[in-house]
């Protein structure tokens, strides 16, 4: 690297004329003589008035440089300059403070080659600094090794001055070298008098000045204080923190700061000789605001925790916009979590401080349960016991987590808990986390970062459903708060306490991607990983989960740049290769366009029904929108398809310049230009899931996004090779298993040899470098797989009224014991009227009574609701289950935690190992208009609701038949929900009980785990 150089250049204007010079110097005499009362009138230029910058502007990161505002005339501050400003009195002297001093007591002094004491104050989560001073470099003041491992991070580098009053007369120049151009020299301002909303304490600002424009090659940066640049930060700031009455009022310099980005890999970097001033020492009464830790260097050496942050609409971690990624702490090291991209950790257990420590140091946002107050009982409102100071109990916590799914049952609590902790918590005042189930819109006026969702792997409603729930219940928030979900990344609760030691469903990849799909489509800034268990094993199926988690971390950090702060506009209406629109049947405009401008032709989504086919979000970020295609379908949840198209089409109306570039962590490449009459046309060859498109005209973006991709790439194609793999041994042994109950489809072996053959084209690209290519076929082997395995889940459900009427049809691991099922079942069929237990025809009004249905509703303020026996044609009758809003003229709330009506069968005893089989008809009524198409969730006691069925509705009757293996319970129930206002009718419901085997000859219903 190149040897610091002197800063002590001679100045180009030094050289002119005596009479030039002289007519200079009388001008300031007459400036000063003259004009005093101006002088005193612009006096709070820069003291008492906010350097009028105008109203905020849209809001953009607070490195980007007015490059006017920035510009430093070449040359340094000679001592005649700084001495005719001292002796004749400077009016940028006395515009540095309130109380204008006269120019004959200000005192001012110089710093010239200084070597400044430099410390990291800001880093990513990814990045390793380590700081050094070379021996044989007396000229270098630190040398800086930063150390990323996958993507570009933020870093910022902050050095102590002598606190000086800011003044349009003040300069510096520090001499840097480094492997890489970009970085930026700047002032590090404070202001005392203003309070920072993200921190609680004084206003810390950085006002930029010169970026290194080559690598190793030394040069001198320089930044200056000017009025344009001044007001530029201000109207910068502003936006940023969208507070328009930010104030800055007696500004003060105190330090200088570099601001980097990491690479993927090593970046060094040599930070030399520095010079500034003149410095004009604060008065006493301004020395008394610095914070004793903007002052000494050495209090942030040690970061105590991670700042976590939130704007409206932004999260900040280390003051810079990010996605939230989330995972609850089961022990895994520092290394393993930096490694699966995540930024936060929840730590349930507060009181664990050396673990908190470790990773606020290893630079992770840590989340803790706080401890409880006390309250009187039944009285949220009156505190027993109140909570001790935490600021000091728990210093390495940078937020609190509050629970999971809170309903409004749980809504009180939960808001007298957040009270008393901010109230406990009022030198940091940490944010509130939480997820919700409900009274979203209550509960985001405390809590701040507001989950919201549901799981549903394994259950009838699919990822394009979750996406449009999101949407419903984010906009019944108010969109107060910041807006995060869970991924659900392993089997819920239930199902694993089912089954025991048996075969345990696994959680597809492809499905905790399109959660994250779903997310981000529906506008969330954040998603959180939901496990029970520590992942970093040796176990196959943790590892691929693991893998999986990774690999959207990748995706989300390549598109964070757009997401962390973009504004979703709409969606975008996407068409196939056979010319319809994905979104058909869901307010799609003609051609699927949506104008970028704001003004949506495409996709409405309302309500909480599935879209059906794919379609696309529009997120609107600073100087381009991000474009993500995503495929719906109703499967998926269960076992994914194939979820590919050769080709789809998309038309936005952009600017006359702008192009369009499609991204992944693959590579980017530029889409032909496709102008026509109502946009620019967009087509997307070999759609696979997913899809990311960039429409911009700034080919700077499209530059930072090729660097991140080169960031990301190497990691991406082994992350997805590595999985690929061990998904491929896994699918295998499950249909050696499936061969052994069942005959497999035609067509298996020849997917499982092209399988294979992609997975050895994959390694041998891998080898030999080529990741792009290496991606490319790991895609088309977990392609394939996913093909293989939805013939195997399409010819096992082919003969069921839903995938929910087996327990083990809703996942492809489980398949085996579906069959193993349906064997036994298929040897009593012929014989099954031997095995009705109990049937119910609701011939009289009273048969509902006589039997022992139980009926449950909800609070009449919220819903009316009715259970009856009516006529139904030709002498019969029906069971009819109505449910409509308690005030009609108002709009109908829809719940996670509240259902208008629920309906259960007389019990009858069962016992472990014996097979029920439940049947019946449904069908949609008239009297009450439904509000979904799928108003009503049949379930049973055994399973429990998530494994119900939820039929798409007609007025035609529908025959519906469930078979359910009990393994624990000893009586059985059916349960009618009515999930919506709508109208339901129910009629000829059997029950019939196939009995265990005998001890001698047990029936084995659900496989054993061999993994």
């Amino acid at each position: 690297m190149g040897q610091p150089v002197s800063l002590n250049k001679p100045v180009l204007w030094q050289s002119a004329s005596g009479a030039l010079y002289r007519a200079w110097r009388t001008a300031v005499v007459v400036c000063v003589v003259l004009l005093p009362v101006l002088v005193r009138a612009s006096v709070q230029a820069v003291a008492d008035e906010p350097f009028a910058g105008g109203e905020p502007t849209a809001a953009s990161p607070s490195a980007v440089v007015d490059e006017e505002a920035s510009g430093v005339d070449d040359g340094s501050l000679t001592q005649r300059l700084r001495q005719q400003s001292r002796t004749e009195g400077s009016l940028i002297q006395q515009l540095s403070g309130s109380n204008v001093e006269p120019a004959a007591v200000i005192s001012t002094t110089d710093y010239e080659g200084q070597l400044l004491s430099w410390r990291c104050e800001q880093r990513g989560a990814g990045t390793e600094v380590q700081q050094s001073q070379p021996e044989d470099q007396p000229e270098v003041a630190a040398r800086f090794r930063l150390t990323a491992s996958a993507v570009s991070e933020p870093v910022l580098l902050t050095a102590r001055l002598e606190p000086s009053r800011l003044h349009y007369d003040f300069k510096a120049a520090l001499t840097a070298d480094s492997t890489a151009a970009g970085l930026r020299l700047a002032l590090q301002l404070l202001i005392p008098g203003q309070v920072d909303p993200r921190t609680g304490g004084p206003m810390v600002v950085y006002l930029p000045g010169d970026a290194l424009e080559q690598s190793e090659t030394t040069q001198t940066l320089r930044v200056a204080v000017t009025r344009k640049a001044m007001e530029s930060l201000l109207r910068r700031t502003r936006a940023e923190l969208n507070r328009a009455d930010i104030r800055f009022q007696e500004p003060l310099i105190i330090g200088l700061a570099v601001m980097a980005e990491s690479q993927p890999g090593e970046l060094w970097m040599d930070l030399g000789l520095a010079e500034y001033g003149p410095v004009i020492a604060p008065q006493q009464s301004q020395l008394d605001l610095i914070p004793q830790s903007a002052l000494d260097s050495s209090s942030g050496a040690e970061r105590v925790h991670v700042p976590l942050d939130v704007e409206l609409g932004a999260l900040l971690l280390n003051q810079q916009p990010v996605v939230l990624r989330l995972l609850p702490d089961h022990g895994e090291g520092v290394d393993w979590l930096s490694r699966a991209g995540v930024n936060t950790v929840w730590q349930s257990d507060v009181q664990a401080v050396e673990r908190s420590q470790e990773l606020s140091a290893a630079g992770f946002a840590v989340l803790a349960t706080p401890p409880h107050p006390e309250f009187a009982a039944g009285d949220f409102g009156q505190v027993v016991s109140t909570l001790p100071p935490l600021d000091q109990q728990y210093p390495y916590i940078s937020g609190w987590y509050l629970g999971t799914r809170i309903g409004q049952a749980d809504l009180p609590h939960l808001l007298a808990w957040s009270r008393e902790v901010r109230s406990a918590d009022r030198v940091m005042q940490r944010p509130h986390a939480a997820d919700l189930a409900g009274a979203e819109s209550a509960a985001s006026r405390e809590i701040d970062l507001a989950g919201m969702g549901r799981h549903v792997v394994g259950r009838e409603d699919g990822f394009g459903a979750l996406r449009n729930l999101l949407v419903h219940r984010l906009n019944m928030s108010g969109q107060m708060a910041f807006p995060w979900t869970w991924v659900q990344a392993e089997p819920s609760f239930a199902q694993q306490q089912w089954r025991g030691d048996g075969v345990q469903p696994a959680v597809e990849p492809e499905q905790i991607l399109q959660q994250v799909y779903a997310a981000i489509s529906a506008g969330y800034r954040g998603v959180g990983f939901w496990k029970t268990k520590s992942l970093q094993s040796d176990d196959p199926q943790s590892r691929e989960t693991s893998l999986a988690i990774e690999l959207a971390c990748l995706e989300i950090s390549l598109l964070e740049p757009f997401l962390a702060r973009g504004r979703r506009e709409g969606y975008l209406a996407v068409r196939t290769a056979a010319g319809q629109a994905g979104a058909a049947g869901r307010g799609a405009g003609a051609g699927g366009m949506l104008n970028l401008r704001g003004e949506s032709s495409g996709v409405t989504v309302a309500g909480l029904e599935a879209p059906r086919g794919p379609d696309a979000v529009v997120i609107r970020g600073s100087g381009a929108t991000l474009i993500l295609a995503t495929h719906w379908d109703n499967t998926a949840q269960y076992v994914p398809g194939p979820m590919y198209e050769r080709e789809v089409n998309m038309t936005v109306a952009a600017s006359e310049t702008a192009s369009a570039w499609q991204v992944s962590t693959a590579g980017i490449r530029s889409l032909p230009r496709d102008v026509r009459a109502g946009g620019l046309a967009i087509r997307i060859e070999n759609f696979d899931r997913c899809a990311a498109v960039v429409v911009t005209s700034d080919t700077s973006i499209i530059q930072k996004l090729e660097q991140r991709i080169r960031g990301l790439s190497v990691r991406a194609a082994e992350v997805t090779a590595e999985l690929a793999t061990l998904k491929y041994e896994r699918v295998r042994e499950t249909v050696s298993q499936l061969q052994r109950e069942h005959a497999v489809p035609s067509g298996t072996a020849k997917l499982l040899t092209a399988i294979k053959s992609s997975l050895g084209r994959m390694q041998q690209e891998l080898g030999a470098g080529d990741h792009h290519e290496s991606l490319l076929q790991a895609a088309d082997a977990l392609r394939n797989l996913r093909q293989l395995q939805f013939l195997c889940w399409k010819d096992a459900t082919a003969g069921l009224c839903s995938p929910a009427a087996s327990p083990h049809t809703v996942a492809f691991a489980t398949l085996p014991d579906h069959w193993r099922l349906m064997n036994r079942v298929q040897a009593e069929r012929s014989r099954l009227e031997d095995h009705l237990r109990w049937s119910a025809t609701f011939d009289d009004a009273g048969s509902l009574q006589r039997d022992g249905w139980e009926r449950a509703a909800a609070d009449k303020t919220l819903f009316s609701t009715t259970t009856d026996v009516i006529p139904a044609g030709a002498g019969g009758r029906v069971l009819r289950l109505a449910a409509w809003p308690a005030d009609p003229t108002g709009r109908s709330t829809v719940r996670d935690d509240v259902v208008p009506l629920v309906l259960t069968s007389p019990a009858f005893p069962v016992s472990a190992g014996d097979i029920v089989i439940v049947r019946g008809r449904v069908r949609r009524g008239s009297a009450v208009a439904s509000g979904s198409r799928r108003p009503l969730l049949l379930y049973d006691t055994e399973l429990g609701p998530e494994h119900g069925l939820k039929q798409e509705l007609t007025s035609d009757w529908q025959e519906f038949e469930m078979i359910r293996p009990i393994r624990r319970g000893r009586e059985f129930q059916l349960c009618a929900s009515v999930l919506t206002q709508a109208e339901v009718h129910l009629d000829d419901v059997q029950f019939f009980r196939i009995e265990a085997g005998t001890p001698e000859n047990p029936v084995r219903m659900i496989g054993t785990s061999g993994r």
